[in-house]
This record gives structure tokens, sequence and C-alpha cells, in this order.
């Protein structure tokens, strides 16, 4: 009979880290909130469905991170948005084309 250490120590469910941001990350409604406040701050309709892949995949410290920088250092914030959005999530892994993963 294995001790709880064990079992604990050996099951892979145990050593995979827990983020909080993974339940909302599941929520339709958190998804679409998150878009909506994208699209109020760097005023671009157009991006709303690239905004819900974004909010999919990066969590919103982050995104309130890079929406302060683009709307304090560029000039066309939503274009910089989206050049900085898209260098963070190739560096997670996850393709452009990608529709939910």
């Amino acid at each position: 009979m294995k001790s709880v250490n064990d079992i604990f120590n050996d099951s892979e469910r145990f050593k995979k880290p827990f983020d909080i941001n993974d339940i909302e990350k599941r929520d339709p409604f958190y998804i679409d909130k998150t878009a909506d406040w994208l699209v109020g701050k760097l005023g671009s309709e157009a991006s709303r469905e690239y905004y819900c892949k974004v909010a999919r995949h990066i969590p919103r410290p982050y995104l309130d991170n890079l929406v302060t920088i683009a709307i304090e250092k560029g000039r066309h914030p939503a274009k910089l948005f989206n050049f900085m959005a898209e260098k963070r999530m190739r560096q997670i892994g996850v393709d452009k084309n990608d529709s939910e993963k």
C-alpha cells in the first residue's frame, strides 16, 4: 500500500500548476466582457473577434499592462496592442490561426 506522500508525489494531477485565470478563461461571459473592455479602451470594434481570442489566452493583468503601454506609447494604440498581444501569444505557444484551444 502506498503512503499519502507517494500518491501525492506520483500523481500528474498534482504536479500541474493551478492558475485561477484558467477558470475565468472558460467562461464566455468573462471573454466577452474583456473583449468589450478592450474595444472600449482601444476603439477598434473591427478587432473584437481577435480580442476574444486574446482574452482567452492572456491573463487580464497582463492585458492591462499592454493596453497602458499601447495608449501611452503608440500613435495608433490598437495596432501597437495587436502587435504586442500577437508577440505574447507566440511566446506562450498559441498559433495565430487557432480558433479555440
